[in-house]
């Protein structure tokens, strides 16, 4: 059984947490908060494959963006070109990085 730590970029939510050291925690589960120079959501996955948390947490953080957008009468989105995953349970403890590439 794995445990999964999920990040996908937020886009254009500057505005809502604007120091670099906030954190919004939305239904005690979802985070959001700066990952160096950019806004993350992040929430924990317990189980499956990291292509299914990578989809299970796009979804728990794309509803908890939802809220956020119609409390604050925002407009945010996820950044869909990418996506962390990290096994929390793993002895390594690396980060992976899911990104879509465009060639053309």
């Amino acid at each position: 059984m794995n445990r999964w730590q999920v990040s996908f970029p937020i886009n254009d939510l500057h505005n809502i947490i604007k120091e670099p050291s906030s954190e919004l925690t939305i239904d005690n589960n979802t985070k959001f908060r700066y990952r160096r120079n950019e806004c993350v959501g992040t929430v924990i996955i317990d189980g499956g494959s990291q292509e299914e948390a990578l989809n299970e947490g796009k979804y728990l953080i794309d509803k908890s963006l939802a809220k956020i957008c119609f409390a604050y009468n925002t407009e945010a989105s996820i950044n869909m070109l990418g996506g962390y995953a990290k096994d929390l349970l793993a002895t390594n403890g690396l980060e992976r990085v899911s990104k879509i590439v465009v060639l053309r």
